[in-house]
């Protein structure tokens, strides 16, 4: 298991250790893990599900990493036009991991779309 190409940055080793050690030393973390691995839907189903999004009227924040290589910037552009009221924004020096390399932007993003999208 590795979250290298994950991070922009390298993941700090306390963080890393964080994530597994529940799996390391916990059998119902090893369970779960395991149950959950074995009952992922198939891309059919995850598909449908990507389609019923549609049916959202309201405002969406899309936040993508731009150099992004597990979930490359082209899913960005796809799950932003599945709603009608999304903002696409793009991160740069960053990948999966946004909170990790970016915090401050990330928060700087999600502060004002949810200050402009406030009841």
């Amino acid at each position: 298991m590795t979250f290298g190409g994950m991070s922009a940055k390298r993941v700090p080793d306390d963080v890393f250790m964080s994530w597994i050690e529940p799996l390391r030393h916990d059998r119902r973390v090893r369970r779960d893990l395991d149950k959950y691995l074995r009952s992922v839907p198939k891309r059919a189903q995850l598909l449908e599900w990507a389609e019923q999004q549609r049916s959202f009227g309201g405002s969406v924040l899309v936040v993508w990493a731009r150099n992004d290589k597990l979930m490359p910037p082209a899913h960005a552009e796809r799950l932003a036009q599945h709603f009608d009221k999304a903002q696409l924004v793009w991160i740069d020096d960053s990948r999966t991991l946004v909170p990790l390399d970016q915090p401050e932007l990330l928060t700087e993003h999600l502060r004002a779309f949810l200050g402009a999208n406030a009841a």
